[in-house]
């Protein structure tokens, strides 16, 4: 018990402010308190609210005529008890203020680490480990891609196969594709060739469709726009085609 005497109010009213100095528990081996996170967890689970508490003093008045059972119950006593005292005089000089001072002074390296330490470790006890979940999770995704793989084989490309969009398992359609593509590429290495010799081929195609929406283009649009417009229709079909196969639309 720390006393700290000789201080006076407003009135010059002598009074004496005490504070519990006793240390708040005994962390060691046969003591009420642990200092490692295996004890303080074991405790926790095993020992009522109440005592585990106790033993930590970190837990509150029972009731306001109960005795200070923790630091934060001491200081809030001894801060009541300065509360009338003149706060303009100097306490440094007063009986019992190396006692209270020392004990003040130690509860940041004495007293608080174990009580973060309690916090720390029930914060961490209580914290759920997420890496079986994880690991379920990857293998449930995986086994879904595969399942998907099996039974919709044509939507899903594996490691060995390519970008192309071509249904899969390989459909009639798909043989038309390819020799379609087949042929473009040999007609467009063909012209290449023959250009490359002097040869120029040029294809005219007579305005045989819908002649008076292409004159009307022709009189507003420069000449040969009907050929733009027969290309981007053809490939815009084609496009489509490809897309409704791949079930894009």
């Amino acid at each position: 018990m720390g006393v700290l005497s000789g201080l006076k109010t407003m009135t010059n009213t002598q009074i004496s402010v005490s504070l519990t100095t006793t240390p708040p528990f005994t962390p060691s081996p046969t003591g009420a308190a642990k200092t490692s996170c295996d004890g303080i967890v074991s405790q926790a689970k095993t020992l009522d609210v109440t005592t585990f508490l106790t033993n930590y003093a970190i837990n509150d008045k029972a009731t306001t005529s109960s005795p200070d059972s923790s630091i934060k119950d001491k200081l809030a006593t001894f801060k009541s008890g300065l509360a009338p005292a003149d706060t303009s005089q100097s306490i440094t000089d007063k009986t019992g203020y190396s006692d209270i001072n020392s004990f003040v002074g130690g509860l940041d390296s004495t007293h608080m680490p174990v009580i973060r330490l309690v916090d720390n470790c029930l914060k961490e006890s209580l914290q759920i480990d997420m890496a079986d979940y994880n690991s379920a999770k990857a293998q449930e995704e995986e086994s879904k891609s595969r399942l998907e793989s099996i039974l919709t084989p044509e939507q899903h490309i594996s490691y060995y196969e390519g970008w192309f969009p071509i249904v899969r398992p390989m459909t009639e359609a798909s043989l038309f594709i390819l020799f379609g593509g087949a042929l473009f590429l040999l007609l467009l290495s063909i012209t290449v060739f023959l250009s490359m010799t002097g040869v120029f081929v040029q294809i005219q195609i007579p305005d045989l469709l819908f002649p008076q929406m292409l004159s009307f283009l022709n009189y507003y649009l420069p000449p040969g726009t009907s050929y733009y417009l027969y290309a981007g229709l053809f490939f815009g079909l084609v496009a489509t085609y490809i897309a409704f196969r791949l079930k894009y639309i």
